[in-house]
């Protein structure tokens, strides 16, 4: 992939990420170009909310960094930090891991 393109969902993707995670019926998706290239980013308006879809690649991640930045952030919710939450998945990990990938969702948090 070029440096200067960003990643992206496939169809597929975006399909398993919905199902894993449950957010609800899906009604618009936006792109989100911020942040990292690499990790590709959506915003998904479902019926049970606005969602942010987050795909990294586990070999720049790493699962132990992953798994780290996830406590960090419940550890920061539950002192009453504002955070965007967390929606975890039917697993136990707030995170899902398929191939070479890891995907999160968290409410959207605009601004």
């Amino acid at each position: 992939m070029p440096s200067d393109a960003r990643a992206s969902f496939s169809t597929s993707e975006i399909i398993r990420v919905l199902e894993v995670f449950g957010i609800g019926g899906l009604k618009s998706l936006a792109d989100l170009p911020a942040g990292s290239r690499r990790a590709a980013k959506l915003v998904a308006t479902c019926t049970n909310g606005v969602y942010l879809l987050k795909r990294r690649e586990l070999k720049g991640a790493g699962l132990d960094r992953i798994r780290y930045a996830t406590e960090v952030h419940r550890h920061a919710m539950k002192q009453g930090v504002p955070c965007a939450p967390m929606m975890p998945p039917a697993e136990a990990a707030p995170f899902l891991i398929e191939g070479p990938y890891n995907y999160e969702v968290q409410g959207f948090v605009k601004g």
